[in-house]
């Protein structure tokens, strides 16, 4: 009688603890790029040298990422000091809630619109660019999709998914912490 009350006892404890959530990762810090698909060198008969690389993450490097429970900052230093350009910023509200990030290249503002979500432990951001209209009036958008995980030795992998000629093109680039 004795072992089975405590038995029962046990097992109702077990059963009332709440089970933990697995942390989500973070992916905070400075990050510099340490690898990314080389660049290739084509020539053509007339010994023009054309270097076709790749946009790698799409953010450069370092990048610096500040993350808490509801958002995700990214910043990133895309001009010179002499240019006398600000750090592009980009913030993503991390409850599926749109993004928006007003991004000044140029002499002209481009406004993304982001959503993020997570895919287990990785965390998505689809991005839509709107591209201008050409010469037949019609503007199009354009869909970007970043993929953040964490990888050996705790390295930041970028997936970043983007249409064009040899759609989808896939550029996976790796940062490591500062």
């Amino acid at each position: 009688m004795r072992r089975s009350l405590l038995t029962s006892a046990c097992l109702a404890t077990l059963i009332s603890v709440p089970v933990l959530a697995q942390a989500r990762p973070s992916f905070a810090g400075v990050w510099t790029q340490v690898d990314s698909t080389p660049a290739r060198i084509l020539t053509s008969e007339s010994a023009t040298v054309v270097r076709v690389g790749n946009m790698g993450s799409g953010w450069g490097s370092p990048i610096t990422i500040t993350q808490a429970t509801d958002s995700l900052v990214i910043e990133v230093v895309q001009f010179s000091v002499y240019d006398h350009m600000p750090k592009l910023r980009y913030a993503y509200a991390l409850n599926g809630d749109e993004s928006r990030n007003a991004v000044m290249i140029g002499h002209a503002e481009s406004v993304q619109h982001s959503r993020v979500s997570w895919s287990g432990n990785a965390l998505v951001i689809t991005t839509v660019h709107r591209v201008p209209a050409g010469a037949a009036g019609n503007a199009e958008s354009v869909e970007v999709r970043q993929v953040l995980s964490l990888g050996p030795n705790g390295t930041l992998v970028v997936e970043t998914t983007r249409p064009g000629a040899r759609a989808p093109n896939v550029v996976r680039t790796i940062f490591t912490k500062r």
